[in-house]
């Protein structure tokens, strides 16, 4: 496995309790589809591209506190057959989407951005990209938590706790705005 790769990470076990947020593109699930690296030499094996997709977003699948975004990007064409370079853009992409992938509009990526420093986010779909992860952050807190409510007195319910301690609390609340 080539050091500081994305399977690498994968890899490694996630910290408890920590979110993990992946941005993928078609390079990242078939990396010789990547503008970067160039054209290959050979031909590669459309089956084995598929392959190797499926076992990266498999990995990113077991990992329980991860959320996916798939940004779909322009694939380096590597086949000599044009519709076969357009089925393998879908098929990257319908893989991200059967693992639960939020899919970014294309309009997200920018080879220009991409090509001079890695990073395929467009710069004016910055703030949106940002609001689509913190989105999926908030919507994705599931489970109970601890609510410390103070300073209510005589406003929720009549009585003062500190003062009067909870038999001097009426049980009935005291207005409207009361929350179960």
């Amino acid at each position: 496995i080539p050091f500081g790769t994305l399977t690498q990470y994968l890899l490694t076990a996630p910290e408890d309790d920590q979110t993990e947020i992946f941005l993928l593109t078609s390079f990242d699930l078939a990396p010789a589809t990547d503008w970067r690296s160039g054209v290959p030499s050979e031909t590669p094996d459309h089956e084995k591209i598929m392959t190797e997709a499926g076992k990266l977003i498999g990995l990113v699948r077991e990992r329980p506190a991860s959320r996916l975004f798939y940004l779909p990007a322009p694939i380096l064409p590597i086949f000599a057959n044009a519709s076969e370079n357009v089925l393998l853009e879908l098929e990257l992409q319908r893989l991200a989407s059967i693992a639960g992938a939020s899919i970014l509009p294309t309009s997200m990526f920018s080879m220009n951005t991409y090509l001079a420093s890695g990073n395929p986010v467009a710069s004016q779909a910055l703030g949106e990209m940002a609001a689509k992860i913190q989105n999926s952050l908030i919507k994705s807190r599931t489970g109970t938590g601890k609510v410390l409510i103070t300073d209510l007195d005589s406003v929720m319910w009549h009585g003062i706790v500190g003062e009067d301690g909870p038999e001097g609390v009426s049980a009935e609340p005291q207005g409207a705005g009361f929350v179960h």
